[in-house]
C-alpha cells in the first residue's frame, strides 16, 4: 500500500466551527505529515493537498468519511 493523504474533521477551533485537517500516512502507518492549519472549507483543503501531494492516494477517517 503507498502513502495516503487522510482527511478528517478536528475538534471545533476558537470560533467554534468545524475544521478539517489532513496528514499523510506511510504504509507502516506511521504518520508522516500533519497539516498545522485547520480549514473551514473542505474544498480549500482538498485542492491545497492536491498541489501539495498529487500522486498520493486519498482518504477520509472517522464518522461520516469513505475510507
Amino acid at each position: 500500500m503507498p502513502d495516503r493523504v487522510q482527511f478528517y474533521q478536528a475538534r471545533r477551533g476558537l470560533v467554534g466551527r468545524k475544521q478539517y485537517r489532513a496528514r499523510v500516512v506511510a504504509p507502516n502507518g506511521r504518520v508522516l505529515f500533519v497539516s498545522a492549519e485547520g480549514y473551514n472549507n473542505l474544498d480549500d483543503l482538498l485542492a491545497i493537498s492536491d498541489r501539495l501531494f498529487p500522486n498520493l492516494q486519498r482518504g477520509g477517517v472517522g464518522p461520516g468519511w469513505d475510507n
